[in-house]
C-alpha cells in the first residue's frame, strides 16, 4: 500500500470511528428526545388545555402534519429550536421537499421574536442565525432548526466576502472555521417564498442525492438600502478533513456579543 493510500485509509478509519463515538454520544443523551418532547407533552397540553409548555409556541396547520412546534433549548440563554409536530428525522427527508412542506426556515426566523422576548430588549436582526446539521452532524433524530445568534468572527467574515456572495452556489472564499462551504444570497421575498431546503436540492448539484451530507444555515445581512438581505451557507461532509457539517458551529449560543455593556 503506497503512503498516500495509506494516509487516506486513515483518515477514513478516524472519520468513522468518530461517527460511532459520536453514535454512543447519541445514544446515551437519547436521540428522542425533542421528538419524545413535542408528541408527549407540547402538542397534548395545546390541545387539551391551550398551553404548549414546555414548547413556547405549538401552530397547527392541517392537524399536526404540517405543523410546527418553539422550544426553548438547554443550551444557551436564548436559543430556541423550531421543530415539526410531525415525526420528520432530518434534512434528509422527503416530506421537506414537498410542495405543501411549510417553509420551516421562514418560520424559524419570525420566531427570533422570542429570543427578543427572552432578552427583553431589541436583538438586530444581523445578529441571528438559523442552523441545522447534517446527519452525521446532529445528536436528535427529530428535524431541528436551531434559532440562535451569530459568532461575532463570522459575522464579521461575512461582512467582509459579501460583495462575492451572488444570487446563485458558490464557493464561499477562503472557507469558514476551516470547512468547505457554499453561499448564496437572497433577499427577504425569497425566503418566505421559497423554501430554502429546496434550494439547496434543486440548485446545487453536489446536494441533490447527498442532502443527509448537507448542514445548511441562514443569517441576516445589512443591505445598501439598510434593510435585510439573507445569505444561505451550505456545509457537505468530508471524511477526510473529518467535517461532519455541523453548521451550528457558525453560532454563538451563549450570544456573548448581547450581553457585552455599553458604553
Amino acid at each position: 500500500m503506497s503512503l498516500l493510500k495509506m494516509i487516506r485509509f486513515l483518515l477514513h478509519l478516524f472519520f468513522f470511528i468518530s461517527l460511532i463515538a459520536c453514535q454512543s454520544t447519541k445514544a446515551r443523551t437519547n436521540s428522542d428526545f425533542l421528538w419524545e418532547v413535542v408528541s408527549q407533552k407540547c402538542i397534548p397540553n395545546q390541545k387539551e388545555y391551550y398551553k404548549p409548555s414546555p414548547c413556547a409556541e405549538v401552530i397547527f396547520q392541517n392537524g399536526t402534519d404540517l405543523g410546527y412546534a418553539i422550544f426553548k433549548d438547554r443550551n444557551g440563554p436564548l436559543q430556541y429550536l423550531l421543530i415539526p409536530t410531525t415525526k420528520i428525522t432530518g434534512i434528509e427527508s422527503n416530506e421537506i421537499l414537498k410542495k405543501n412542506s411549510p417553509n420551516y426556515f421562514y418560520e424559524a426566523w419570525k420566531a427570533r421574536n422570542f429570543m427578543v422576548e427572552k432578552f427583553n430588549s431589541t436583538i438586530s436582526d444581523d445578529e441571528i442565525s438559523l442552523a441545522i446539521n447534517s446527519s452525521y452532524g446532529r445528536s436528535q433524530n427529530q428535524l431541528h432548526i436551531h434559532i440562535s445568534c451569530i459568532r461575532s468572527d463570522i459575522k464579521d467574515l461575512i461582512s467582509q466576502k459579501i460583495n462575492m456572495i451572488n444570487n446563485t452556489w458558490s464557493i464561499f472564499p477562503g472557507g469558514i472555521l476551516g470547512h468547505h462551504y457554499f453561499a448564496r444570497r437572497i433577499t427577504f421575498n425569497q425566503l418566505q417564498e421559497l423554501n430554502p431546503f429546496q434550494i439547496l436540492a434543486t440548485e446545487l448539484p453536489e446536494a441533490k442525492n447527498k442532502m443527509n451530507e448537507f448542514g445548511l444555515a441562514v443569517l441576516a445581512v445589512k443591505n445598501k438600502l439598510n434593510s435585510v438581505d439573507f445569505i444561505l451557507l451550505a456545509d457537505q461532509v468530508n471524511k477526510i478533513t473529518m467535517d461532519r457539517a455541523s453548521v451550528e458551529e457558525i453560532q454563538d449560543h451563549s450570544c456573548a456579543q448581547l450581553f457585552i455593556p455599553k458604553m
